[in-house]
């Protein structure tokens, strides 16, 4: 499924940016770390993707899985998955991103699924209602 090529983002510091170290691939895997408390890694192949969120969604690292949904979108992807089960913290700001990430897909007759959430977003989605909003995939 992967060609095995593996893209890192790191923030450059007092800027915020992030910098890429290596080139991106439509079939692959990317992994990006948002700050010291999120790494997001994402397998693609052709319109199907999955983001693997691993530690903390917050308003601080929120903004990096905004830039990564949009260049999968620009890049054609339709089917998305979050893979939430090693996501150790989720707030509203990350919360956001990902009711964000499932509008722009139902715009264009997409798909969000999360996968696997862990207890801290299972219990963030049950305090908020929105258990039955997504699709969650075992």
């Amino acid at each position: 499924m992967t060609s095995g090529a593996k893209t890192r983002f790191e923030r450059v510091p007092d800027t915020g940016t992030l910098h890429r170290t290596a080139n991106t691939r439509r079939t692959g895997i990317e992994e990006q770390t948002i700050g010291p408390e999120l790494v997001l890694t994402t397998e693609r192949s052709g319109a199907h993707a999955v983001v693997a969120v691993a530690g903390e969604l917050d308003a601080y690292s929120a903004p990096g899985l905004e830039t990564e949904v949009s260049g999968l979108l620009a890049h054609d992807v339709d089917d998305l998955v979050f893979d939430l089960s090693g996501t150790k913290f989720l707030d509203s700001s990350g919360l956001r991103a990902i009711l964000t990430a499932q509008r722009r897909l139902a715009e264009r007759d997409g798909r969000l699924a999360l996968r696997a959430p862990s207890e801290a977003v299972r219990r963030l989605l049950e305090i908020t209602g929105l258990s039955d909003h997504f699709i969650v995939e075992s």
